[in-house]
């Protein structure tokens, strides 16, 4: 048995019956419900001031200068 001998399964039903007024003046046609199938997708143009810097790694013999020599 469920809360105060009520069956889970007529509490769940009593609960979802309990949003029926709350649901019931959405209208579809209303111009402020969404539609599922609307998408507010927003495109984003990059740009870069300076051209891309690659960088080259090269090999660094002097253990002291290992994070000094990656170009």
């Amino acid at each position: 048995m469920g809360v105060v001998g009520v069956p889970p399964l007529t509490l769940m039903c009593l609960i979802l019956f309990s949003f029926i007024p709350l649901v019931r003046p959405l209208n579809p046609d209303d111009p402020n419900v969404c539609s599922h199938w609307e998408s507010y997708a927003v495109t984003v143009q990059e740009s870069y001031a300076h051209p891309f810097d690659q960088i080259y790694y090269t090999r660094c013999t002097d253990i002291l200068n290992w994070f000094k020599c990656t170009r």
